[in-house]
């Protein structure tokens, strides 16, 4: 029991959000239950911990704020995605959203990105004016990513920001970039990279998530008393 148990919420995200069977487009899934179970979703780790209901996970492997995915329908956050995050005639109280690092991964233009950004939780507030909006940065990726990591989270925290969004910064969760394998289930030690994480990094992930949202629930109460 929490001040949130029995509220609905709603994910905007990508591979890092997309499970098998309970995302929006399936064959775009990246964890599938032969290699990890769905309670370990840092997504249900956020469920079990706060006694919030999922209302859509809107996921989906590879995508972005912009438009990456050459699929013949629309894939970006910032497209008609980011206004389908209610389901059955339900509005979700809460809406957490984690993306941008396939933006960075890609190349994406960092003028082109932020403003895309910022348009996109214009679009979600304008969608969803009752529900609360939760921007989540990345937690730490080792080697290769990690200056882009840091990067994408920096504009991640100026645009929810300029929109007038709380932020979850992920980044300071104790998934330590620097014991990859302990965290990563892509890891590469060959070329030291790795960006989807395993079992006790999503848990620990949804923990953080958890713990800073509540916090912030909390927070938001006393400033009202």
């Amino acid at each position: 029991e929490t001040s949130v148990t029995g509220k609905y919420f709603s994910v905007l995200g990508d591979s890092v959000s997309a499970y098998e069977g309970y995302t929006t487009t399936a064959e775009l899934s990246f964890y599938h239950p032969s290699e990890l179970n769905v309670r370990d979703m840092w997504w249900a780790v956020l469920a079990d911990t706060t006694g919030m209901v999922p209302c859509i996970i809107n996921a989906i492997g590879g995508a972005g704020v912009t438009e990456l995915l050459n699929t013949g329908y629309p894939t970006a956050g910032n497209s008609e995605r980011c206004g389908q995050l209610d389901s059955g005639g339900i509005t979700p109280d809460v809406i957490f959203v984690l993306l941008g690092g396939n933006d960075m991964i890609q190349g994406v233009d960092k003028e082109l990105f932020y403003d895309s950004y910022v348009e996109m939780l214009e679009r979600i507030k304008d969608a969803y004016p009752e529900s609360g909006i939760y921007v989540c940065t990345y937690y730490e990726l080792p080697g290769l990513y990690a200056e882009g990591e840091r990067e994408v989270n920096e504009l991640i925290r100026q645009a929810a920001s300029e929109v007038g969004i709380t932020y979850i910064d992920s980044e300071k969760c104790s998934i330590e970039a620097e014991e990859p394998e302990e965290y990563f289930q892509d890891y590469r030690e060959d070329i030291n990279t790795g960006v989807h994480v395993n079992q006790k990094g999503q848990r620990i992930f949804g923990e953080y998530i958890a713990e800073s949202f509540l916090k912030a629930q909390e927070e938001k109460t006393e400033e009202g008393d």
